[in-house]
């Protein structure tokens, strides 16, 4: 679900270094949204957050919570945040082509 290796930056390809505190933390709030727990999902990827020591890791903490919020159907807090990441450079392709259909779905801009 990633852009091709070459269309990303360096800080967003390869291996990334994570801590246990934010692996944990990650992986709870992806098990959240799944379980559809949104607030739960919110929660945790808070605590994720301060653990996410690299562009790519605060860009899939980013994306859990778009997905959490959209859950909720927090529109307006959802569409900042998918606003906010369409400019991050590690926001893979799919992802990027998802805001901006969903955005466009709520009679959104994309700016």
């Amino acid at each position: 679900l990633t852009a091709p290796a070459w269309a990303q930056p360096p800080e967003c390809t390869g291996r990334q270094v994570a801590s246990r505190e934010f692996v944990e933390s990650y992986n709870a709030a992806s098990d959240a949204v799944t379980r559809q727990d949104y607030a739960g999902a919110l929660t945790l990827a808070a605590l994720a957050r301060p653990h996410a020591t690299s562009v790519a890791l605060q860009s899939a903490v980013t994306q859990i919570e778009a997905a959490a919020l959209v859950g909720l159907d927090d529109r307006l807090a959802a569409s900042a945040r998918m606003r906010s990441a369409l400019s991050e450079p590690c926001l893979p392709a799919v992802v990027h082509t998802k805001y901006i259909e969903k955005l466009a779905e709520w009679g959104m801009s994309a700016n």
